[in-house]
């Protein structure tokens, strides 16, 4: 399962010579030993979340010029589920282009509140106790999945902030094998690429297997590659799980699966196929997804 968009390397993540670890601000409910640590165009904030409670954590950040703002979080870890104190969470926020504080920043301050944490009011409902379902729009028919956000928390949440971003409207479905996947989800019609967010940690032993009917996210050979491309099985295809933590063995993490439209499904398997620009098992007639929208 190769194919994927190469990761996005902003220019100035190339001049960051030197990783900036700073203490947080924390107000509201407290999170403890909090750190931030700059990579290239993202932010880490590492903290613990106490109390065996689940929480919704709400970070804002600045700088020494004052505020800044994040445009998406991919979320690693199982925030927003219970856990127990002194194991630490990572999460990475992407910041708007226009500011490059790796480049200018010499403070990098994050506030982190944690709602439902350590005492406070009643907490919310953990998130990934209900399925999300989205809507795929295709030129071949309509294909309803529900992902499962429980068991894999971060690449639910990757997917949901492409579909949020209606990055997915009008990619096709670019690698089609009958007896084995459909893949879509990075190319245009003219096999141009997109650019993605970065790549997410790879959720493959999370327990879901690659069966026929079930979404998977495809990647490079390097483990946590996966951004924005995924594949539908159009079989059982048991050699793609989870076996080892070897690159190898590592397997293509299961997020989803087709609970309506399987039968469009199988006739985007069953359409004719030839190489284009250089890839192999292009449809001949484009496969379009027009729209991927979240089923309330």
């Amino acid at each position: 399962m190769k194919r994927t968009a190469a990761p996005f390397l902003p220019v100035y993540a190339l001049m960051l010579l030197v990783v900036l670890i700073v203490p947080s601000l924390i107000q509201a409910a407290e999170a403890p030993h909090v750190q931030v640590r700059l990579e290239g165009s993202r932010a880490r904030v590492t903290f613990d979340i106490p109390g065996d409670g689940p929480v919704d954590v709400t970070v804002t950040f600045s700088d020494d010029r004052g505020p800044l703002k994040a445009t998406r979080q991919s979320l690693s870890g199982d925030v927003g589920r219970s856990v127990a104190p002194g194991e630490g969470k990572h999460i990475y926020w992407e910041f708007l282009k226009d500011h490059p504080y790796g480049l200018m920043a010499k403070v990098l301050n994050a506030q982190v509140n944690l709602a439902g944490a350590a005492g406070d009011k009643a907490p919310p409902p953990a998130k990934g106790d209900k399925m999300t379902k989205i809507r795929i729009e295709t030129s071949q028919g309509v294909i309803v999945a529900e992902l499962d956000s429980q068991k894999a928390p971060v690449t639910v949440q990757n997917i949901l902030n492409y579909v949020g971003d209606g990055f997915y409207d009008g990619t096709i479905f670019h690698r089609v094998i009958d007896g084995f996947m459909i893949q879509g989800g990075g190319f245009d019609e003219n096999m141009e690429t997109k650019e993605t967010l970065p790549p997410i940690k790879n959720e493959a032993g999370n327990g879901l297997k690659n069966k026929k009917g079930t979404l998977a996210m495809a990647r490079t050979t390097v483990v946590d590659s996966a951004t924005a491309q995924f594949f539908i099985n159009l079989v059982d295809n048991g050699f793609l799980d989870h076996k080892d933590e070897t690159s190898s063995g590592f397997g293509y993490a299961v997020f989803g699966e087709v609970v309506e439209g399987l039968d469009v499904v199988e006739k985007i398997g069953k359409v004719r196929t030839g190489n284009f620009h250089g890839f192999q098992d292009v449809p001949a007639e484009p496969v379009v997804i027009e729209k991927v929208t979240v089923v309330e």
